[in-house]
Formats: structure tokens, C-alpha cells, sequence
């Protein structure tokens, strides 16, 4: 993944991810072709189910533990947006979708989707940020997605999930 100033890790498409002629890729491209236009992907295992979601006030503690784990894993916070203030929370769902339509955006940024990476519908295991188009600048250095995932969630496929469905909502 690449993210906003971080050029150690490079931007991998969904090509690298899941090869086009795998099993697995062709029956992803034909869910996706029968999902309507907002769905959640589901991946479940045994114990659990993976959604990527829009942003929502009835996981703001979950949201918050995640940013005080990569905190307590002295980790710098990517993607970006997991930066911003959120004490109050419905004025930071605001500004997430603000970002979204490029409204109140800084200068050089462009417009961006959020989305959490949530298991059995109450916890954020990781955050995505897709911008809408890219700068020079961007071009060079962070790409069109950058995520993250829990300190503590990581090793069981979750940066290969929340970067696969990430890419099939950029393409929407």
C-alpha cells in the first residue's frame, strides 16, 4: 500500500493482489457485478465476519481504540485521516464526508473516501482513504490508497481484504 508521505511501501493493484485468471478473482468480479450499488463485501471464516464500511458514530469507541493502538505501538498514523481530531465525533463524520465531496479540502489534497474495516459489526480492525484523483505530487508519493490496520490484527489477511475491496470502491 502507499499512503500520503510514505514511499517505503509501494501501491500494489488488484492485479498483484489476486491474479485475473485465479479462481477467487473471477468469482469476486462476478459478485461484484450482482452487489447493488452500496454494499458491504463480506468475508467470514469460522469465527468471524469482515465488512468495509462508511464511517458511523455506533463504532466511535472501536474507531478510537484503533488509533490508541498504533499510538501504544508508537506507529505513525496512516492513513491520514486517522489523524484528525475526533473528540467530536459527528463533526469528524462530517468533515470525512465533506472530504469526500471536496468540500473544505487544504491546498494540494483532493477529494477522499474513507472506509473502516470492521469485524462481526463492532470492531474496526483497519481504515482506508481512496482519493478521488491525483495530484503530481501524488503521483509520485502516496497514490490513490493508502490503509491501515490494528497493530493488533495483523498477520491474518486483513491488509490483502480492506486493499481489495478498497480498490473495487474506487472503481465504483
Amino acid at each position: 500500500s502507499s499512503t500520503f508521505g510514505d514511499s517505503q511501501r509501494p501501491f500494489r493493484s488488484l492485479a498483484q493482489v489476486l491474479p485475473e485468471d485465479s479462481d477467487e478473482y473471477q468469482y469476486q468480479q462476478q459478485q461484484q457485478s450482482q452487489q447493488p450499488t452500496e454494499f458491504t463485501w463480506e468475508v467470514t471464516d469460522a469465527m468471524s465476519v469482515i465488512q468495509l464500511l462508511d464511517p458511523g458514530i455506533d463504532l466511535r469507541e472501536s474507531y478510537r481504540s484503533l488509533i490508541a493502538a498504533f499510538n501504544q505501538a508508537g506507529e505513525i498514523l496512516i492513513p491520514f485521516v486517522l489523524a484528525f481530531e475526533n473528540d467530536d465525533f459527528p463533526a469528524f463524520l462530517a468533515r470525512l464526508e465533506n472530504c469526500k465531496r471536496g468540500i473544505e479540502i487544504p491546498d494540494g489534497f483532493v477529494a477522499h473516501s474513507t472506509y473502516w474495516l470492521v469485524r462481526d459489526q463492532c470492531e474496526v480492525v483497519g481504515v482506508s482513504n481512496v482519493r478521488h484523483a491525483l495530484t503530481d505530487r501524488l503521483r509520485r508519493e502516496g497514490g490513490n490508497i493508502g490503509y491501515g490496520i490494528h497493530p493488533g490484527a495483523r498477520r491474518q489477511g486483513l491488509g490483502v481484504t480492506i486493499l481489495q475491496q478498497s480498490l473495487i470502491r474506487a472503481a465504483e
